[in-house]
């Protein structure tokens, strides 16, 4: 065989990585048999995470929107020229994909829609949220549209700042929920702690940050607890399957 070049080194390196991190087993039917084992829970961890961010949304929203409605100096009406009508769009697509995902698992307990892999549907569900947790913040939205944050929110620069900070501890605690309370495959999980590591430094590069002192070193600590969320799930998964293929032996036996 012709020696390879340091691109192809490079090349063969990056795939044995990649089938490295893929734990799924070669016998289709063993990794069909332990899918069926680990679905039913992670449609009820998808239900159970649905559930607390449903009631977390509506706990938040209901009462900023009514503080906005109020206003008599800035009040809110939904007009597209206003950024605020972003905003609370957004909230509202968000609040019909929770809904949808409890339906689907409600369903899926009676007996109906059996052929959907929930993995897929609460990796989406996931990732939406992150997205749109870090575009759809105050900050953020009067950004897109080229106006001061201050200005479309009357409210100062200090205030706008904590909003971001819980923002980013919340899609930190997402992706340690996706990661070690849904028991996902990891082959599938990986893009929720991926799409919350690379969103954060995009959104602070495109858009800025509230909190611009901080932004530098959240756009390091955020993707390295991505990683560790990751990894652990990796982990936990091969001790899953060590286990299940060593029930699973002594069963046939």
């Amino acid at each position: 065989d012709a020696p390879q070049t340091g691109g192809q080194r490079w090349l063969s390196t990056l795939r044995a990585l990649w089938r490295a991190r893929d734990l799924r087993f070669l016998d289709r039917q063993e990794e069909a048999a332990f899918q069926r084992k680990v679905h039913r829970d992670v449609v009820r961890a998808s239900l159970c995470l649905a559930c607390l961010t449903l009631v977390y949304v509506i706990v938040s929203l209901v009462p900023r929107y009514l503080s906005e409605v109020g206003m008599k100096n800035n009040e809110f009406r939904w007009e597209p020229s206003d950024p605020r009508t972003v905003y609370f769009a957004g909230y509202v697509f968000t609040l019909h994909i929770l809904v949808a995902d409890l339906v689907g698992c409600v369903a899926y307990f009676r007996g109906h829609l059996q052929f959907v892999n929930f993995e897929y549907v609460t990796v989406f569900m996931c990732v939406h949220l992150i997205f749109m947790g870090y575009t759809g913040t105050k900050w953020h939205t009067a950004r897109l549209f080229g106006q001061v944050p201050e200005d479309v929110w009357l409210e100062d620069s200090g205030d706008l700042a904590v909003g971001e900070v819980i923002t980013v501890f919340g899609q930190i605690s997402l992706v340690i929920a996706a990661c070690q309370v849904v028991p996902i495959r990891t082959h599938i999980s990986w893009v929720v702690p991926f799409a919350c590591a690379v969103t954060y430094p995009l959104i602070a590069v495109a858009l800025g940050m509230a909190m611009q002192s901080a932004a530098p070193r959240l756009s390091i600590i955020v993707p390295v607890l991505c990683a560790f969320a990751h990894l652990s799930a990796f982990r936990n998964e091969s001790h899953a399957r060590s286990k299940w293929r060593a029930v699973h032996t002594a069963a046939e036996r």
